[in-house]
């Protein structure tokens, strides 16, 4: 265990000379993956401030990487990258949370289209709702429909005059779909 600073004076013929060390205690920071498999080599010889490694451990069916958990599966929770204190030897435990699935999607058109035109892109907004309630850009996952056949190329697709009117455009993803109304003039 480390000692806490030790300062002394010594004289050398009527000078004075103030000394001042820490005594440390080089420690192992071991890690355990908590229902993970893999294995990640301990950081051996550390003392003071130590930055946490990237968890390598593969994490259990369904789970990804929280955080890790400092001294205990209880401890305090940290990122990677963040900062702590090594004083003495001290388990790291890889702390897991759910893969968040889709639980939804949205998606709306805000503005006209113009007959022999696409879709403005920056008009249409469509989102994949998560478990975690986060939501995520469907960027290329979901496939557009219209009267029932598919829109292969939606970005590049040209509303001709035949479509001239109020559309429903169908939205699907791994059997979720969801609707959105444009108007082409």
């Amino acid at each position: 265990t480390a000692a806490a600073p030790y300062t002394s004076m010594e004289s050398n013929n009527n000078f004075f000379f103030r000394l001042k060390y820490t005594a440390t205690n080089p420690s192992t920071v071991s890690f355990d993956a908590n229902g993970g498999t893999g294995s990640m080599a301990p950081a051996i010889d550390q003392y003071g401030p130590y930055e946490l490694p990237v968890c390598s451990f593969t994490a259990p069916q369904g789970k990804q990487v929280k955080a890790w958990a400092i001294g205990s599966l209880e401890g305090e929770q940290k990122a990677s990258g963040e900062q702590m204190t090594i004083t003495d030897d001290i388990v790291i435990y890889a702390i897991w949370k759910d893969i968040p699935v889709a639980t939804g999607i949205t998606a709306s058109y805000n503005g006209t289209i113009l007959a022999g035109t696409k879709l403005a892109i920056n008009q249409l907004t469509v989102k994949l709702q998560y478990s975690d309630s986060s939501e995520m850009p469907c960027a290329g996952l979901c496939t557009y429909w219209y009267d029932g056949t598919q829109i292969q190329d939606p970005i590049n697709y040209v509303f001709g005059e035949e479509l001239i009117g109020n559309l429903t455009i169908t939205v699907k993803y791994q059997g979720f779909e969801t609707t959105f109304d444009v108007q082409v003039v």
